[in-house]
């Protein structure tokens, strides 16, 4: 069985699979950013991470130096307020 990500994209020129357009996807929000969610909550970017078919993810925390953190979030998800340098 094919994994879908392992196809190649037929919106790219170069014919490269959904992985590798994925993964040459740069993030666009820097760590420190702060960001929106749906509803006004209003957290930080402590990290930049990948799903596993390469779209850039980012780990959100109210606290820089936190420890926990909530995973997972794409940047269509999020609305930036202030992006840190």
């Amino acid at each position: 069985m094919q994994n879908i990500s392992d196809l190649i994209d037929p919106d790219d020129k170069q014919c490269r699979t959904y992985r590798e357009v994925n993964n040459s996807t740069k993030h666009t929000i820097s760590i420190g950013s702060l960001v929106e969610l749906e509803h006004g909550v209003r957290m930080l970017v402590v990290k930049q991470g990948r799903d596993c078919d390469g779209t850039p993810l980012y780990s959100l925390s109210a606290f820089l130096n936190s420890c926990q953190s909530f995973n997972g979030y794409d940047e269509d998800s999020l609305k930036v307020i202030y992006m840190a340098k």
